[in-house]
């Protein structure tokens, strides 16, 4: 086989080249976002219409002055959020963490798709859900998503 079989043949070369212009990506947004239609970031974090609300309720979760049954409809987001907001940590790392779950959900739809298709088309899927810089963007949020 020759080199240039080799190198486009090689699909972990293109998974790593598309996570690497993903991140480009983001620290671009990052430290660009006052230039962008999608508004500027607060220390590392957009914070949506409803994230006071969110934070608010995740406070008195742990205050013990409401109850999380109460919130049935959101109740995996301030699952996610209490353990943020109990140890005082930045929402900055909130941020950092919604990406890396953003990484492993690329993985596995990389991983699906490349079960029932092939690996190009893998890449593609992949490709397409993290390039695709409005869904990206979102990650910048404190908001709750109402479907997975």
């Amino acid at each position: 086989m020759s080199n240039k079989n080799l190198i486009f043949n090689n699909y972990n070369l293109y998974l790593v080249t598309i996570f690497i212009f993903w991140i480009a990506t983001i620290l671009l947004y990052f430290f660009f976002d006052d230039y962008l239609k999608a508004g500027s970031l607060e220390n590392g974090v957009k914070f949506g219409t409803d994230s006071k609300l969110y934070i608010k309720v995740v406070t008195e979760i742990i205050n013990g002055e409401a109850s999380i049954l109460d919130w049935k409809s959101k109740i995996r987001y301030f699952l996610f959020l209490t353990p943020f907001i109990y140890f005082d940590i930045p929402f900055v790392t909130i941020v950092c963490f919604q990406f890396f779950l953003t990484a492993i959900s690329a993985l596995c739809l990389y991983k699906i798709t490349t079960k029932f298709f092939c690996k190009l088309s893998g890449i593609i899927c992949v490709a397409l859900f993290l390039l695709y810089l409005p869904l990206q963007i979102r990650n910048f949020y404190m908001k709750y998503y109402s479907k997975c």
